[in-house]
């Protein structure tokens, strides 16, 4: 018992010590946690490693299914966009469904790209027909999906936006960038 009171007091002292050494020198102990947050965040952007999604799984039943889904819908084994269009308030997107439309049949012949899914055809309007969602779908997975490929899909929607509609785009072939900052852009 008296061990353990020993070892309290002492340990009492050093944090003391410690605490008022910290105290007096709060500008320095400020900058070199600084410092090692700086030289963390350096390491981990020089050493750390980048995020993959493009794997594969030899030999399993999941990858036997993706495989299988491959070879028989290759359309639908490839990464996607999703592209919205949104009217202006008190518009509906019905309105300007002609050039929706020739700009989803300009989007399937973008690079790279399987097929496109019309809006309008799939019924992806919303009630009150100022949005519609039409859908995009790649070939290849993410990682095979070329910047340039994505730059050339927005840049056939121009005649959308011309038309006075808000053109979003998303979706597993834009990964997780936003369109500005994407590679390759």
């Amino acid at each position: 018992m008296v061990h353990d009171r020993w070892e309290f007091i002492v340990m009492a002292a050093l944090l003391y010590r410690l605490g008022a050494w910290i105290c007096r020198h709060r500008g320095t102990v400020l900058v070199a946690w600084l410092a090692v947050l700086v030289a963390a965040g350096a390491l981990a952007a020089t050493i750390g490693g980048s995020y993959v999604d493009d794997f594969s799984l030899p030999g399993s039943r999941a990858q036997h299914t993706l495989d299988t889904v491959a070879e028989r819908f290759p359309a639908s084994s490839g990464a996607s966009a999703q592209v919205v269009f949104v009217a202006p308030a008190g518009q509906k997107v019905a309105e300007r469904r002609a050039v929706i439309e020739q700009t989803l049949a300009a989007a399937a012949k973008a690079p790279q790209v399987a097929g496109v899914v019309d809006a309008f055809a799939a019924k992806t309007v919303s009630p009150d027909g100022r949005v519609a969602l039409a859908h995009v779908d790649y070939h290849e997975n993410r990682a095979q999906v070329e910047g340039g490929a994505l730059d050339a899909l927005e840049d056939v929607f121009r005649p959308a936006r011309e038309a006075g509609l808000r053109v979003e785009f998303g979706g597993s072939a834009y990964g997780d960038w936003p369109t500005s900052t994407r590679p390759g852009r």
